[in-house]
């Protein structure tokens, strides 16, 4: 397969980078297997190798690796944007919370489409997003961000990936079979990744109805299926000020209210508990009372 590379690099005129190539064996490199090479360069053998910022190993995409690569640059980016006012005293939270859906999010959402991961996989990544919300509204480091992330319109990472997973599903089924994807999968059906992307709950809850060309109406199928996830989490769930959350009606409302809604709501969650908010207040008032006596 290298001898047909080279050769091939050769008939078209182009010339591959062996700096930029590696060999990833079904196992860690024994001392009798021989060393590659392609144009005379040995290539190394590695167990795992980066390609397009997704990493590889002997059996396909690892991801957990997905997973541990991007935690550095997420949380770098989340740094330069809490410096800049991204913060409880900077910039008002609703733009903060867009700010890091639009610049930060992206980093870890990268490679969640093609990439089958594990139960585990997905609390690291949701402790990775409450983290980085963290900066932005302070509070300690085992405090919930459940409200915040309500409030926000800010889903889970393991929604957001199952967002990803079923449009590459809808986009993978409506490809030509002479596609690179599409012969990949009829031929190498064992080490194809989409019978098991397929079998995502999401995915599997599209209508068959549902016309899958239409953007508008399958963004509507999910608001929908979230709201409904949402609903049910809340019932079960004991924190006071989540079950007292209802539907994102705050969403309709005009800019200048509803950043100063979501401002009074984040405050009495972050900043203060509810109770000792209650009993500040109280004091406050009393206070203010006789002053004006």
């Amino acid at each position: 397969m290298v001898n047909l590379a080279a050769q091939h690099s050769f008939l078209l005129g182009y010339c591959w980078s062996p700096s930029k190539c590696a060999i990833v064996y079904p196992s860690f490199r024994s001392p009798h297997q021989q060393q590659l090479s392609i144009y005379g360069e040995l290539l190394p053998a590695v167990q795992e190798f980066i390609y397009l910022g997704v990493p590889f190993r002997n059996k396909g995409i690892c991801g957990p690796s997905v997973v541990s690569h991007h935690h550095s640059g997420t949380l770098a980016t989340m740094s330069n944007l809490n410096s800049v006012g991204a913060c409880r005293s900077g910039f008002s939270l609703l733009l903060s919370s867009r700010l890091y859906k639009t610049f930060v999010r992206p980093i870890f959402e990268y490679g969640l489409a093609i990439t089958i991961l594990r139960k585990k996989d997905y609390t690291e990544i949701e402790r990775i997003q409450d983290k980085c919300l963290r900066m932005i509204v302070g509070g300690h480091a085992t405090s919930s961000t459940a409200v915040l992330k309500h409030i926000c319109n800010l889903p889970s990472m393991q929604f957001c990936s199952d967002i990803l997973i079923s449009n590459f599903c809808i986009c993978a089924q409506s490809l030509l079979s002479g596609c690179l994807l599409s012969l990949l999968h009829l031929h190498h059906p064992q080490s194809s990744s989409l019978p098991a992307l397929s079998k995502n709950s999401l995915f599997v809850s599209i209508p068959i109805t549902l016309n899958f060309h239409s953007n508008t109406k399958l963004k509507r199928f999910f608001e929908t299926f979230h709201q409904f996830k949402f609903d049910q989490m809340r019932l079960t769930n004991t924190k006071v000020l989540l079950q007292a959350c209802h539907l994102l009606w705050w969403l309709k409302l005009k800019k200048f209210l509803r950043g100063r809604i979501e401002d009074l709501r984040l405050g009495m969650k972050i900043r203060e508990n509810l109770c000792r908010f209650c009993l500040l207040r109280k004091i406050w008032y009393q206070s203010l009372v006789r002053f004006l006596h």
